[in-house]
């Protein structure tokens, strides 16, 4: 299973080359729009990024189990019951002559941090049981928001009418190859399908 550590990444905030094609040609500034735009695309992929190596709920709840069950076997065979006494006269005279340690403090103050990590394993493994992720399409919030920004800054930079600068929206983030509607689908206006996308009401 990828530790937290896969979460983390580097975010490309340059623009490409097409997408300043497909600004300029919309007669729209390039460099005001990365301005605006750029910290919203760097906020959208890497959220994308993080939901995309989030591992399943189920997954970390087995991982939890399994966790748990290690810690158990690894406090059993810590007690001073389990540990055989020549293994035992040794890590004494290791633990005092090399490493200026006393044993049995230390195989106590394990056993006590071994016992805290079980018990909140415990709690966590019936939260993530008793709260399971919903089935289903993942919702594209993230890409709608960001839609709805670069209608807003097209817009702003451009003016009515806004049909205009939501077929433009949509060609931009195509050109980001960001999954969004077609600017240019037969069945259905574009326009109608950038609204729709952004979740918002369409107005010519």
């Amino acid at each position: 299973m990828k530790g937290i550590s896969a979460l983390s990444h580097w975010v490309d905030d340059s623009m490409p080359e097409r997408v300043r094609e497909t600004l300029i040609r919309a007669n729209v500034d390039a460099d005001k729009f990365q301005q605006r735009i750029g910290p919203l695309l760097h906020i959208y992929r890497g959220s994308e990024h993080v939901k995309s190596n989030m591992p399943q709920q189920s997954e970390e709840a087995d991982f939890v189990r399994r966790l748990s069950d290690l810690l158990a076997e690894a406090a059993q065979q810590m007690t001073r019951s389990a540990i055989p006494p020549r293994t035992h006269a040794l890590l004494l005279s290791v633990f005092h002559i090399r490493l200026g340690e006393n044993w049995h403090e230390l195989q106590d103050r394990v056993l006590r941090d071994l016992q805290m990590a079980q018990a909140a394993l415990r709690i966590v493994g019936r939260r993530l049981l008793a709260n399971p992720a919903k089935r289903g399409a993942k919702t594209k919030q993230g890409r709608d928001e960001l839609l709805q920004s670069v209608i807003d800054e097209i817009t702003r930079q451009l003016g009515p009418p806004k049909k205009r600068a939501q077929i433009t929206a949509l060609e931009v983030l195509r050109a980001y190859e960001i999954a969004v509607p077609s600017p240019d689908q037969n069945k259905s206006p574009p326009e109608k399908a950038a609204a729709r996308a952004a979740k918002m009401p369409h107005r010519n």
